[in-house]
């Protein structure tokens, strides 16, 4: 939750983080393009951002109560003990996230651009969040036709879908078995 708004967000410093990450990784010909887009701290100094990424905050109601179920947990005597606990938390479910780019003194509109393509790249193959491989944080590949301008901000759609982690998915009316139940089969057993 924001610490001012009191709403739920996504910090900039995480987009931020997980864009460059992507971007370091998935153009590393393109690293000191990186390094100016999303600024740097090395040895050779510290260098502005040219686009700087702002908060994220949804654009409609979206908070849904979810469970973390361990299946097991230590003891004082650090033995493990096997049982599911389930822990309820709130999570943001199908949710629009509205987030913010603009240009700095030394950025360029085309450097938002390319900014906004890297953020589009980076959500659609690492998604943001936890528990990204049990599906959280993920967008789906309906995306607008392209961008919108207005008054120099450019906007784009991506819709997230909510996954449980647990064996029967998000609706257990139609129960549909997943990876995760794989996973944790696996962990049991080999614990």
């Amino acid at each position: 939750f924001h610490p001012t708004y009191g709403i739920p967000y996504v910090p900039a410093s995480s987009i931020k983080g997980m864009v460059r990450s992507w971007a370091w990784h998935a153009k590393p010909n393109k690293r000191k393009d990186v390094e100016r887009l999303f600024g740097c701290l090395n040895n050779d100094g510290a260098r502005l951002a040219a686009v700087p990424v702002l908060d994220a905050f949804p654009t409609s109601h979206c908070l849904s109560v979810d469970i973390a179920n361990p299946q097991w947990k230590w003891q004082a005597s650090a033995q493990i003990t096997y049982g599911p606990e389930p822990h309820p938390m709130l999570s943001m479910e199908n949710v629009t996230l509205k987030i913010g780019l603009k240009a700095t003194s030394v950025g360029t509109a085309a450097d938002v651009e390319t900014a906004r393509e890297w953020l589009e790249e980076s959500l659609l193959s690492e998604g943001l969040g936890g528990r990204i491989s049990a599906g959280y944080g993920r967008t789906d590949r309906a995306i607008q036709a392209g961008p919108t301008t207005t008054n120099q901000y450019v906007a784009s759609k991506h819709a997230f879908e909510l996954w449980s982690e647990g064996i029967h998915g998000i609706n257990p009316r139609s129960p549909e078995f997943r990876p995760v139940a794989v996973r944790g089969v696996l962990r049991y057993w080999f614990r």
